[in-house]
């Protein structure tokens, strides 16, 4: 039976509830509710959080151990989740036993908070917890049972006899339910009151000889990844399978304790066993795994390859073509990092995303396209004997009272993995944000996925503000990530509502952590692809730390008809929703395209800056079919080439001196002060048929002091970029350079923004400094 959402569902209104679990956003008036039992959430938990005991040994660490027990009963309360925040940073974490009981060693010294939460039970928070050095605190905590009424618990065992037929299922009422309640209020207790179930001594389950731990809880059809422990008041009823499992929940197998899993998404397999007992207080069984946390907590980050473009020679290749955009994902990642101390990956860095960070100032059309093409030459910065060529395009500003009305679906990602102030909190900042700029014409849905999807709000006009703002406030996280679900579901309200002549989008916020359903990148790319022709754009907002999947994110706005941003800051989310609106939310073409002949008269080798996963065979230019890159209102884009000039002498990499073929000039007396010819390739919004613009550029002997500042800043921020990935193509260049450049180039500066880059590239110089003193000397 499918989840069902509703607004008023994330959010169950105790006092104490800041509870994260996306349980919590499951409406309990459907007919049946299932639960899923602890063992795959505390395998998952418990690897991550497991304590190193040999490191309390030192004597610089403490130790927290305690109870967590039911408050009206004072039982204890069945594997309990107790999570350790540090400045609303979660930093550690366990799973309490059968009893309640926890240990969470060795932690530092120090003033923590805890939250408590087990399904049924209000979420409880204790604030600043003080640990000492070398003792231990005990604390003890009660939970009050949850007022959400579950109206059937379903119990099922590993999979085996007939997979289509259930050849035994046995239900309990309520009556029962309270009849058996009497001496423990727990599901498992109850359920073992069934025939074919037995419980160890501990109080653990199994189901008809199967193996201990081998169950699952449903909760409404969805397996529930997290602690199991209900109070008996809490539940209608309870269906119990033990055997002939239905084919549907194929996945509730004991096979799962015995796989190995992988730590903080390395390649390591790290085997399970049971962990040893503790002082007398019986752990669940799960894997154990020491967890020494890194320096910097970026380890499960994932971002595509990035091969830098090399030098192709204008006899072999006269021509370079390409998809442009403007997203900027790339710096404000960079941005998040260096402000942390420390410094992004290379393959991070996309040197056009920082290019096309900062606001240039372009002039707009006057010739009926929809954009201005602005191009300049000079001497390369840090190759004297090169030059430098940039082209740049200024798409035409509107006038927010005179654009179309928006059907716009936010589409929200309320998974576990999004947990923490800088993402769902900081998601709900930033659309607060772009919901006070929506006037009446425009309207907005709101769907969220986690193990399932859901419409939370179905689409409601602009001028409904409260009701829109009430359920964003209401979100909470907690669950899997389904995100090909969300998508599917998102599109599909997207064209229900479809405007005519209208602008058409859906805005996803996640971090790209899609681990259920349709996730790999390959079946992403299918699945976008499909929903490209609808007329319906996609923003993507990449949110948070630690686990960012920088590539799917990149992957989708690239694929689906739309733009990238990473939103590290609520100013980033001020800049995209309020400063820069029109540009993140009104497409004025799509599908722009770039080739670019070199003339052999000027140039001998040529190489792009950035955009390397932007390139496009040669024929797709012109190809119709072929998807390219979307320019927002007012939006500015801009790139670069290094050229080395004819007749040099400099050797790159080339093929040998062909035997049957010659090239040379065409004779045109028109061309010959010509070092380029630029031709560009783009479709208006609703239409399927692109227009071309042809534009040469004049050769120049320029010097760079002397050609404009916008070119000259343009010019510094690549020449820091390429630094930072370590490219071998600016050797001879240093982090100073490039700064000073920068600052003797920064212009009023309006927005601030390239102040900021020149204090974060100062920055980012000491901090590679320190990382790499030697190389640092020559930089």
């Amino acid at each position: 039976m499918r989840t069902k959402f509703h607004p008023s569902g994330f959010r169950n209104g105790s006092v104490h509830d800041e509870n994260k679990n996306f349980s919590s956003g499951i409406s309990f008036s459907r007919k049946k509710i299932f639960l899923l039992t602890q063992v795959l959430f505390s395998l998952a938990f418990t690897i991550l959080f497991a304590q190193n005991a040999s490191h309390s040994s030192n004597g610089m660490f403490g130790e927290l151990r305690g109870q967590i027990t039911e408050a009206t009963t004072g039982e204890g309360i069945i594997a309990p989740t107790i999570k350790v925040y540090e400045n609303s940073v979660l930093i550690t974490g366990t799973i309490g036993d059968f009893d309640g009981n926890y240990i969470i060693k060795p932690i530092a010294p120090g003033s923590y908070d805890l939250m408590v939460t087990s399904l049924g039970y209000d979420t409880v928070w204790i604030k600043e917890l003080k640990i000492g050095i070398d003792s231990i605190t005990l604390k003890n905590i009660s939970m009050t049972q949850s007022s959400k009424v579950l109206k059937e618990v379903m119990i099922v065992t590993e999979p085996i006899l007939n997979p289509g037929n259930v050849s035994s299922c046995t239900t309990i009422s309520k009556e029962k339910i309270t009849q058996y309640a009497i001496n423990r209020s727990n599901i498992n207790n109850i359920s073992a009151k069934t025939a074919g179930v037995f419980q160890t001594d501990n109080n653990a389950p199994y189901l008809n000889g199967g193996r201990i731990y081998s169950q699952q809880y449903y909760v409404d059809g969805v397996p529930m990844r997290g602690s199991i422990s209900l109070p008996s008041s809490s539940i209608e009823q309870i269906t119990v399978i033990t055997g002939g499992l239905p084919a549907k929940y194929g996945d509730a197998s004991g096979n799962i304790v015995s796989d190995p899993l992988k730590l903080f998404g390395s390649k390591k397999q790290i085997p399970l066993q049971a962990p040893p007992v503790d002082d007398g207080i019986v752990s669940i069984p799960a894997p154990v795994a020491v967890y020494n946390p890194p320096p910097v907590i970026y380890s499960n980050e994932e971002y595509a390859p990035l091969i830098e473009n090399e030098y192709l020679n204008v006899s072999d290749e006269p021509l370079s073509t390409f998809s442009i955009d403007a997203d900027d994902a790339s710096y404000c990642n960079f941005r998040r990092f260096v402000q942390s101390g420390s410094l992004p990956p290379k393959d991070a860095i996309r040197i056009e995303e920082f290019i096309n960070n900062f606001s240039y100032h372009y002039p707009q059309p006057t010739d009926g396209h929809p954009f201005s093409i602005n191009m300049e030459q000079s001497v390369c910065p840090w190759n004297t004997a090169h030059q430098l060529v940039r082209i740049g395009i200024k798409g035409r500003e509107m006038n927010l009272d005179t654009l179309p009305p928006s059907n716009l679906v936010f589409l929200i990602d309320v998974s576990g993995s999004m947990e923490s102030e800088d993402k769902l909190e900081l998601v709900k900042k930033c659309f607060y944000l772009l919901v006070k700029e929506l006037r009446p014409i425009d309207k907005v849905a709101i769907v969220v996925y986690a193990g399932n999807s859901g419409v939370v709000l179905p689409s409601t006009p602009g001028d409904k503000q409260d009701k829109i703002i009430h359920a964003i406030e209401n979100l909470q996280a907690g669950g899997s990530t389904a995100g090909g679900a969300g998508i599917e579901l998102a599109y599909k309200i997207a064209k229900e509502n479809f405007i005519t002549n209208g602008n058409n989008r859906v805005i996803l916020a996640t971090d790209g952590d899609f681990n259920v359903g349709v996730s790999s990148e390959a079946d992403l790319l299918t699945l976008i692809e499909s929903k490209r022709g609808d007329g319906i754009f996609l923003t993507t907002l990449g949110f948070g730390t630690g686990n960012y999947k920088d590539a799917k994110m990149e992957l989708l706005a690239d694929k689906g008809n739309g733009n990238y941003s990473y939103v590290d800051s609520y100013q980033q989310g001020m800049k995209i929703f309020v400063e820069q609106l029109t540009s993140t939310l009104y497409t004025i073409a799509k599908d722009v395209k770039f080739q670019i002949e070199f003339n052999p008269k000027y140039v001998q080798s040529y190489r792009l800056i950035g955009y390397e996963n932007r390139l496009m065979p040669n024929p797709d230019f012109n190809n119709d079919l072929k998807d390219a890159g979307e320019i927002g209102a007012g939006t500015a884009a801009t790139a670069l080439y290094e050229l080395i000039p004819a007749g040099s002498g400099e050797l790159i990499s080339s093929v040998d001196t062909l035997k049957y073929q010659y090239v040379s000039l065409r004779p045109n007396s028109n061309s010959e002060d010509e070092i380029l010819n630029l031709k560009m390739r783009y479709k208006l919004p609703n239409e399927d048929q692109s227009q071309l613009i042809v534009v040469p550029l004049k050769y120049s002997s320029n010097s760079f002091e002397n050609c404009s500042s916008e070119f000259q800043f343009a010019a510094a921020v690549a020449e820091f970029a390429m630094l930072i990935r370590e490219s071998k193509f600016i050797s001879a260049s240093s982090f100073q350079q490039s700064i000073d450049i920068a600052a003797l180039n920064k212009g009023t500066d309006a927005d601030g923004s390239r102040s900021e880059f020149i204090d974060l590239a100062k920055s980012a110089a000491k901090i590679y400094e320190q990382l790499h003193p030697v190389t640092a000397e020559k930089k």
